[in-house]
């Protein structure tokens, strides 16, 4: 088994965080504890789950290899799966494929909102809700991909 982790400013991110959603979640390590006080090595990984949401933005299933508090933050959401990529940073997101959904769904969201004749200034997710300004967005759309 190779492991493999990339040190990104501060933080530690570890190389399989790039093939899926983690939320930056990554491998822990301390020690396994025996009645006698014997410790021995050992790594916890996060709860991993392949899961598809609806995506109402693209109107098909997206599915992910996520973590768990991943799969509830994006159950908590109004607009699910799209909220969830727009509004997270590319440096949170890491998977290659993630950020390019997210590009495309950028600029779906850019083409509807300017056919509607709306505001340059906030573009618009789902019923209406303002989802960030069209500046962030974009901004984070064009923000280059960590490689792997």
């Amino acid at each position: 088994m190779r492991r493999h982790m990339v040190v990104k400013g501060k933080h530690m991110v570890m190389g399989r965080a790039y093939r899926g959603l983690y939320g930056l979640k990554h491998i822990q390590f301390g020690n396994n504890v025996s009645h006698a006080h014997n410790k021995t090595r050992r790594s916890w990984k996060p709860n991993v789950q392949y899961k598809a949401f609806w995506s109402e933005v693209n109107q098909r299933f997206l599915r992910f290899r996520m973590t768990t508090s991943v799969i509830k933050q994006v159950k908590k959401l109004k607009n699910g799966i799209d909220e969830y990529l727009i509004n997270t940073p590319n440096e949170v997101l890491l998977y290659d494929k993630a950020i390019n959904i997210k590009k495309n769904m950028v600029k779906r969201l850019r083409q509807e909102h300017l056919s509607k004749g709306a505001p340059e200034g906030v573009v618009q997710l789902g019923e209406g809700k303002p989802a960030a300004a069209a500046a962030e967005v974009e901004a984070a759309a064009r923000a280059p991909a960590i490689p792997s």
